[in-house]
């Protein structure tokens, strides 16, 4: 049951109206107090003191019950209360929270299961399908929109095809730096850390934007004038003035950047600008040494767009995160950045490494001082490793030498925050759980939101390590 209450966390994720976004962060608040709720003041978080009276608030973190009925909250604030002094367990606090917090989406869906018509506020702009620039809706325009679309922005230095197919707009040649926007579906029984695809064993043999994370549209800007004024007001639409940047790693197509970026923005909930850089790699997992060479001559590409971004999109509050192998050029494009223009180093909100393949010892020794910087300058820098990631295994057995983000030998390095994600991932690979994994997407849900440092943060476990305390992703 209490994996129950952990699927409504995708439950809870249709387009995100400002109701949805209060319920979106309402499930990860039961699901924290559920598992622990000495962890913190969950009245206070909840904002449940005034429940017993059928009062209904929002606050400016964004949650709220305002869809559950005065009843309603006095049972959860029973149930809650009944769960802080260890009356009953985890699975039934989820169960009796997870059918509340049911309850309450069903409300603010309109009651009978449509979607809401308002559109989606935050996750870059999105939108329900059919609206200007995007394609029609599903069904026709007359009939309520089965699935969300997400705006992100791009930059990337592969070449167009020519074609206008979105999936096939980009190749894998070398090209210059160019600019644009993607719209991406997102199905409304999306789950939490899923990108959903067409499956033979389901019989499925066509992308549906109703079942799957589709990229529906590429529209390239040619002026770099008119990319960063959209973009800057993306921006602004944020409290914060907000936006992050992903950096993907190797076998990876321009179209699975696109996928990936809008299901992260998605799932986190992020209201800033949701932005990635996609370099030429070939999607092909024979193809390491060619995407080796590539991720090379793009990454001052990345450097020039990581400064045109913060001096020209006005943006305050960035947050780096970057995948495998892509985590070779964010480093290098990170140290040109600060080495350029060292004030810049204050607007980098936080930088997340997932699942680094860089050489173990160069990034202890070279990596992490140039991100971190100085006591006085100083950049958070997160590192999510894992000893069942397969790929950097044999990345390790290609090189020679061992690979950050492989936790069998867990880095540990001042300033530097470690997570060994191994106990919650699954797949078979293991190379992409900071973006399939609920556990690790709820906790950089946290490190985005509060700015809670790690072991301080729900579902972290410290970890005593050689010459210092790391996290560990609690199943």
């Amino acid at each position: 049951m209490f994996k129950r209450l952990i699927c409504a966390l995708g439950l809870v994720t249709f387009p995100l109206t400002s109701e949805a976004q209060f319920h979106h962060r309402l499930a990860l608040e039961l699901h924290s107090v559920c598992v622990d709720p000495r962890e913190k003041d969950w009245k206070k978080t909840l904002q449940l003191d005034e429940l017993s009276t059928g009062a209904a608030t929002l606050n400016a973190r964004g949650v709220g019950l305002l869809y559950l009925q005065a009843g309603e909250k006095e049972k959860l604030f029973r149930v809650l209360s009944a769960r802080s002094q260890g009356k009953i367990g985890e699975d039934e606090c989820a169960r009796v929270s997870f059918d509340l917090l049911e309850t309450s989406v069903g409300l603010a869906q309109g009651g009978g299961g449509g979607w809401s018509q308002e559109g989606a506020a935050g996750a870059g702009g999105g939108r329900p399908g059919g609206c200007p620039e995007g394609p029609p809706c599903a069904g026709g325009a007359n009939r309520n929109p089965t699935y969300a679309v997400v705006r992100v922005f791009y930059a990337t230095d592969r070449s167009p095809t020519g074609t206008p197919t979105p999936a096939a707009f980009y190749g894998a040649d070398r090209g210059s730096l160019a600019y644009g926007k993607c719209d991406v579906s997102i199905p409304r029984d999306h789950r939490m850390g899923a990108l959903e695809a067409p499956s033979v064993w389901r019989f499925e043999f066509r992308q549906d934007p109703e079942k799957h994370v589709v990229l529906l549209a590429v529209h390239a800007i040619g002026a770099k004038g008119d990319y960063y004024r959209d973009l800057k007001a993306s921006v602004s639409k944020s409290t914060d003035d907000s936006a992050f940047l992903f950096i993907h790693g190797y076998n990876v197509t321009f179209e699975d950047a696109a996928r990936r970026t809008a299901q992260m923005a998605y799932d986190l909930g992020f209201s800033g600008a949701p932005i990635f850089f996609s370099w030429p790699a070939k999607g092909e997992t024979s193809a390491y040494e060619r995407d080796e060479t590539n991720l090379e001559w793009a990454t001052p590409h990345l450097a020039q767009f990581l400064q045109e971004l913060l001096g020209q999109a006005r943006i305050k509050n960035l947050y780096l995160i970057a995948h495998s192998m892509g985590n070779r050029a964010l480093a290098s494009a990170f140290e040109t950045l600060v080495a350029a223009q060292p004030g810049q180093r204050s607007s980098i909100r936080e930088v997340i490494l997932a699942a680094p393949d860089i050489d173990a010892d160069v990034f202890r020794n070279q990596v992490i001082p140039a991100l971190v910087g100085t006591p006085s300058s100083k950049t958070y820098v997160t590192l999510y490793a894992s000893s069942r990631d397969r790929a950097l295994e044999l990345s390790k057995n290609f090189h020679g030498y061992a690979r950050a983000g492989d936790s069998a030998n867990m880095i540990l390095a001042a300033g530097l925050e470690s997570i060994d994600a191994s106990a919650v991932d699954t797949s078979l690979v293991g190379h992409s759980y900071y973006a399939d994994n609920r556990s690790v997407l709820s906790d950089i849900f946290y490190l985005v939101r509060d700015h809670v440092r790690a072991c301080n943060r729900f579902g972290l476990v410290p970890q005593p390590g050689t010459v210092g305390t790391y996290c560990i992703v609690r199943p």
